[in-house]
């Protein structure tokens, strides 16, 4: 079955710094093929809370994509909120490391979704994509650390302390699927090679799905 491209682009982007900056646009494109990768089988928890889930109903059939803050955790149970945005500015020295998060959405179930990249360049000089890691988020349960009376030191009655699920965990994994409705966050890090020189660099993150 030939693989068939997608109108999404999600870009992001990386600068450094005059003389030890870089500037990297990676494009996110979308392809539909038939893929027979087994994915990892190490299995989540259900998610314990309940929500509103007529929420669902606003997002438009099939997958969505877009970059989302590296400082908050999304629930895997909801659409993802506040600023999703199309693109995503980083910048860094030489010999660093950077990253920014990808969110991929649905509001029905997928089949089998890879996420791959062929390194990032310019007309000069080529990021390698063994410099960039692509890693699923997976999710485990925990609590607050506190008791039930609101302190972090005591005895703790686990029967009184909820749980919640929680992004934590990155898998090796480039592969994953989405069940029923549901929100898988990626983490993405680019290591900037000690050599590269400085300047804007472009490159194409592919998802490919099975559906």
């Amino acid at each position: 079955m030939p693989c068939l491209k997608s109108k999404g682009k999600p870009e992001m982007k990386l600068k450094i710094k005059p003389q030890i900056f870089l500037f990297i646009l990676i494009m996110i494109q979308w392809f539909s093929c038939k893929t027979n990768t087994e994915m990892n089988s190490l299995q989540e928890p259900a998610d314990p809370d309940t929500y509103d889930m007529l929420v669902w109903e606003k997002i438009e059939p099939g997958l969505h994509s877009g970059f989302g803050s590296t400082d908050l955790a999304y629930s895997k149970s909801l659409p993802p909120e506040g600023n999703i945005s199309g693109s995503r500015k980083l910048q860094g020295w030489k010999g660093e490391r950077v990253s920014c998060k990808l969110l991929v959405w649905s509001n029905e179930s997928t089949g089998t979704i890879r996420i791959k990249t062929k390194g990032l360049s310019n007309k000069d000089y080529k990021i390698a994509d063994e410099n960039i890691s692509i890693s699923i988020v997976k999710y485990v349960l925990t609590d607050q650390f506190l008791n039930e009376k609101g302190g972090a030191c005591g005895p703790r009655d686990n029967n009184k302390i909820p749980v919640h699920l929680a992004p934590d965990l990155l898998s090796n994994d480039n592969i994953f699927s989405i069940e029923d409705k549901g929100t898988r966050p990626v983490w993405i890090a680019v290591n900037i090679p000690v050599e590269a020189p400085a300047g804007r660099y472009s490159g194409k993150i592919h998802i490919t799905s099975k559906s």
